[in-house]
């Protein structure tokens, strides 16, 4: 799955989601040799360093299970009421 991660400072990247559960999240990012792990922490995602980090964008093919994100726009959606 591909995704954009924004990072708290603004800077945004691509990259290909390897993994994912409910709390964490294993992605390659582009131009970058290693894979980045983000967690779910009190209901945010953060990177490894414990900075934000934001799902900007996710395109899915047809059969992937995004059940796992859909907590994301539950808890969203609940923010806003």
């Amino acid at each position: 799955m591909y995704t954009i991660l924004r990072y708290a400072n603004g800077r945004r990247v691509d990259g290909l989601i390897l993994s994912a559960s409910p709390d964490l999240i294993r992605v390659i990012l582009r131009r970058q040799g290693d894979t980045a792990e983000l967690r779910r922490v009190f209901g945010e995602w953060t990177g490894e360093d414990g900075s934000a980090v934001e799902l900007e964008s996710l395109v899915a093919g047809d059969d992937t299970d995004l059940t796992c994100f859909a907590l994301d726009a539950r808890e969203s959606a609940r923010a806003a009421n």
